[in-house]
């Protein structure tokens, strides 16, 4: 039967990722890396769509930019 070898894996993939599923368990300055680095990933969208001629992401590509700003750490410096 298929079910218990899901619940199985289920169980093993829910302990594997735990970690990164909950933020509570990471720490401040690990948090804000993620947030760093999911806004880099979007900003890189909207130049994406942007390049594309989608004009739809002019607005948001501007309030990401102000967003990379105030979250700019010398990691970040490193991509952008």
């Amino acid at each position: 039967m298929l079910w218990p070898v899901l619940v199985d894996h289920y169980k093993e993939l829910r302990s594997a990722y735990a970690l990164l599923i909950n933020e509570h368990q990471n720490s401040a300055a690990e948090r804000a890396v993620v947030k760093q680095a999911d806004a880099l990933c979007a900003y890189l969208k909207y130049l994406e769509e942007l390049s594309a001629g989608n004009n739809e992401f002019l607005l948001a590509k501007a309030r990401l930019e102000k967003t990379l700003a105030q979250r700019h750490s010398t990691e970040m410096g490193y991509f952008v």
